[in-house]
């Protein structure tokens, strides 16, 4: 019997996509079911796994992890305790949730979107994209692409979720467009030559999967296959100056990936 889903509040923006791309059936609230939590952000999220007597996966999907410190000790205990298959997105995640578990954790990248249809297209003048929400700018990096701006002129960066705060032009190859509908963001990042996603602790992005779908080069902080990452700031900018030699769709990365995205047992 194929599983049932239960997400989080934190990651209702997801929960439509998951349901229909992953075909899955929403929880119905069933103790004794097979269900996917997906997300494990709050109490609530911790109190409904806790209930839960079936079968449980628990897909974690980034900053639920780092909250785990934050959670009540004995939360922490009782879930340590339960049988349950925990699932993330990269090493740096499994990494941090062997510290609380101890047990094997399972890693696949996972992407819940439409797939789209290659189309990069090579430009000696790149256009790179990533998205920010407006009180995680440093965590999304945004002051270090200000940072580099000046050192790679010929690249423009789009800026997707916030609006610009500045009361003159300070950087003109930053372009921030705020809040975009869903439609107009897909349309406009088929322009662009990357993805690009700085944040330190991660899961793996739509950012990233939609940039290596469409065939572009993404940049990532967190290293996967086929995808450019950088330790320090002079290393990023050596990749954003490479985007200019790539002559071809990322061909290789988008088979990579679609082959290996959603290899979950939920979805057997």
């Amino acid at each position: 019997m194929k599983a049932s889903l239960c997400c989080s509040s934190s990651v209702e923006n997801f929960k439509q996509n998951v349901l229909k791309n992953w075909q899955m059936e929403e929880w119905s609230g069933d103790k004794n079911e097979e269900v996917l939590f997906f997300g494990m952000y709050h109490k609530k999220d911790y109190k409904r796994l806790l209930n839960h007597k079936g079968f449980a996966y628990i897909f974690w999907c980034g900053s639920d992890i780092l909250n785990l410190s934050k959670a009540p000790l004995w939360y922490r205990f009782l879930l340590k305790r339960k049988q349950t298959v925990h699932w993330c997105e990269n090493d740096v995640e499994a990494k941090v949730l062997l510290k609380f578990f101890n047990k094997r954790i399972n890693v696949c990248p996972s992407y819940v979107g439409d797939i789209p249809e290659v189309s990069f297209k090579p430009s000696q003048n790149p256009q790179v994209w990533l998205s920010c929400r407006p009180e995680r700018k440093k965590e999304y990096g945004i002051g270090l692409v200000e940072e580099i701006s000046k050192e790679v002129p010929e690249v423009t960066f789009h800026v997707y979720g916030i609006k610009n705060i500045y009361f003159y032009y300070a950087f003109h190859n930053i372009i921030y467009h705020g809040n975009v509908s869903e439609q107009q963001f897909n349309e406009e990042i088929k322009n662009y030559q990357a993805g690009l996603r700085l944040n330190e602790f991660d899961g793996f992005s739509e950012v990233l999967a939609k940039s290596i779908l469409m065939g572009q080069y993404p940049i990532s902080r967190i290293g996967y296959r086929f995808i450019s990452s950088f330790v320090n700031k002079e290393e990023l900018v050596q990749l954003l100056r490479n985007l200019k030699n790539h002559t071809e769709p990322n061909y290789a990365g988008r088979a990579y990936y679609l082959a290996t995205l959603n290899k979950f047992p939920w979805l057997r």
